[in-house]
């Protein structure tokens, strides 16, 4: 099997490309790319707005706890109080033991919070994603106490009101360390009265563009927000176990933000103009091929197009270097839609249960109506609580789906609707090239990065021509001048391996 059309200098250049870049040309498998994606540091930028948006789980949990409990679980400038007033006169309530249970845990965490950000690296990927796993967690553990065991008396502090107490404190400083692992130290989701000050001493407070000003505003309103939810919550029958669960489950959506989020800019190094590397702590790679490709490039169009390999989506972690890997991404493409339709479904379903019960719960209201002369004679019917927080919740599983289904649309890929070229035939490449729906670059780069990938064990192939993805750019260009193909091997005498 040959590639015909090198020189002997060209040959020279290849035969010494494997030894000198063996290591960096061959393409990551999914294990390492996850573990590259996950090792990085995130990108500060915008970052801010994910520790704003936890001000609302801090408003959640502390105004229900306050409610149900009598003491605080984040703020704990309220419990050093209560303490003091508690040790002042112990005998009037044991709100001062739950608080100094609440402060002693929340020191406890930060100490060990802190020391895991330290110990590993406070910016990675991982080890935001593990600290609010451990949140979500330990919220979640708080909540199912609460939840299987009985409601305690006002003034109890049995292991059923302190344990949770416990755990809900000892997580909060997480979002604290967070902050400063981000250098975002004045958002540490629980304290205001610093905001307060620093928001209206600032000399630029009418300022259009004040990114300090506008975390300073968001932040006490978000905290706002979620204390308005908590004491919706207490009061309700869902009571304080509503709210923990909400607070877990927005926790676990903070994860798949830090998955998500974008990697922090790392220094780039070009060597001798053919290969680009990022380096970082972690891991140098390569992103980009020079002078003819190499299987890691990432590309991304918005025009439309049939790029099969080297076709990347959503992230650079979704890179498509083979046809299997683009057929498994076809069918996770698939699965996405499905999965929409039947969220949508679902939505309807329970839309349709709902209307039932207030159907059913109207028809009992105007029988009691009839029956009773001092009844109302209009009773409104409103969807519960939890009927609400689980429409909510559907629609938003749904609109985050349907938001990723629009970001892949939106990549305009047309190979991810046509068949696989493997095995095609001569007059298949004529007619395919004909109907424009690839190019000779098209079938000429996947062969080509295949021989590279696969000749470095087997040694098969005598000869690489080095030129042979440029002959298919000029092959391209001719064919769209000309508008005439040579024959019918046209584009495919490179592409074959025989």
């Amino acid at each position: 099997m040959t590639m015909v059309g090198a020189s002997t200098a060209c040959d020279l250049v290849d035969e010494a490309h494997p030894l000198l870049r063996k290591r960096l040309s061959q393409p990551p498998s999914l294990r390492q790319r996850w573990h590259r994606h996950l090792t990085v540091n995130v990108s500060r930028d915008w970052a801010d707005i994910v520790l704003v948006v936890c001000y609302l789980i801090t408003g959640l949990l502390d105004s229900t706890s306050i409610l149900v409990w009598g003491s605080f679980v984040s703020m704990q400038t309220g419990n050093t109080v209560y303490l003091g007033l508690g040790l002042a006169s112990p005998h009037e309530s044991t709100r001062w033991i739950k608080s100094a249970v609440s402060l002693g845990s929340f020191c406890v965490g930060s100490f060990l919070f802190s020391r895991f950000h330290r110990f590993f690296s406070p910016k990675r990927r991982w080890i935001l994603c593990a600290s609010f796993a451990v949140q979500a967690g330990l919220t979640a553990t708080a909540a199912a106490i609460v939840t299987f065991t009985e409601p305690p008396p006002k003034d109890d502090i049995g292991w059923h009101v302190l344990v949770p107490i416990s755990l809900v404190a000892f997580q909060s400083c997480g979002q604290a360390v967070i902050s400063r692992a981000l250098r975002y130290n004045t958002l540490n989701s629980v304290v205001l009265t610093s905001i307060y000050c620093d928001l209206f001493s600032d000399t630029d407070l009418f300022g259009l563009l004040n990114a300090e000003r506008n975390r300073r505003v968001g932040a006490p309103l978000f905290l706002l927000l979620g204390a308005f939810l908590g004491g919706k919550f207490a009061h309700s029958s869902l009571g304080v176990a509503g709210a923990l669960w909400a607070a877990a489950l927005l926790k676990t959506v903070v994860i798949l933000v830090w998955l998500v989020w974008p990697a922090a800019r790392t220094p780039v190094v070009e060597v001798a103009g053919v290969e680009t590397f990022f380096l970082n702590s972690s891991s140098a790679h390569s992103i980009h091929g020079g002078g003819g490709g190499n299987g890691t490039g990432c590309k991304i169009s918005m025009l439309w197009n049939w790029n099969t390999i080297d076709v990347c989506f959503l992230m650079p972690g979704w890179n498509i270097r083979s046809s299997s890997a683009f057929a498994a991404s076809c069918i996770g493409v698939t699965c996405f839609v499905v999965t929409l339709e039947s969220l949508r479904r679902a939505v309807r379903m329970y839309d349709a249960h709902v209307m039932r019960d207030l159907h059913l719960r109207a028809t009992a209201a105007r029988a009691y109506v009839n029956g009773h002369s001092e009844a109302p004679q209009s009773v409104v019917m409103r969807a519960s609580l939890d009927q609400q927080l689980v429409r909510a919740g559907l629609h938003s599983v749904t609109f985050g789906v349907a938001y990723i289904v629009m970001l892949l649309a939106m990549y305009y890929n047309g190979a991810t609707g046509i068949p696989s070229l493997l095995h095609i035939s001569l007059d298949e490449i004529a007619e395919g090239l004909d109907a424009g729906k690839f190019t000779v670059y098209d079938l000429i780069r996947p062969a080509w990065l295949r021989i590279r990938e696969v000749d470095r064990r087997l040694h098969a192939v005598i000869q690489v021509n080095v030129d042979a993805l440029e002959t298919a750019k000029a092959l391209d260009e001719e064919l769209k001048r000309t508008g005439r193909r040579r024959g019918p091997p046209f584009g495919a005498r490179s592409h074959s391996p025989h």
